[in-house]
């Protein structure tokens, strides 16, 4: 073999050589690259469900406030409700014996004898002259 064939042999080698380092250089850049991406979106993914899982709680938190305020607003209409029904009862049972006790005056009134101007006194509801 000749000088020059072996010296272009030589270079065409080195050429060859070097490219196939700019190759696997170029392969273990891009490999890394896409392990990178890789890593990056797991952890926005990770991220991502943990502020999720964060948004979640505040809403069911949330939900239970709205809840217990609706307990508490529903526990305190049946108490007003209660109130209004003893409260009825009670002025019921007031009327009721107001009334008995203007029946029994009435009959007090009844079993007297009758005085010597008999005249029926005006009663309170303002039926003058007409007795009871």
């Amino acid at each position: 073999m000749s000088l020059p064939m072996l010296a272009l042999a030589s270079v065409g080698g080195a050429f060859a050589i070097m490219f196939a380092v700019w190759a696997v250089q170029a392969i273990a850049y891009n490999v890394r690259d896409a392990v990178q991406r890789r890593r990056q979106a797991v952890e926005d993914t990770r991220r991502a469900s943990q502020q999720t899982a964060a948004t979640v709680e505040r809403i069911e938190a949330g939900l239970a406030e709205q809840k217990a305020a609706a307990q508490q607003a529903e526990r305190a209409e049946r108490a007003a409700r209660v109130r209004a029904t003893l409260r009825r009862e009670l002025n019921r049972g007031a009327r009721m014996s107001r009334s008995t006790v203007g029946a029994a005056r009435r009959r007090r009134r009844a079993a007297q004898p009758a005085r010597p101007d008999a005249r029926p006194t005006p009663t309170r509801r303002g039926a003058a002259g007409r007795g009871r």
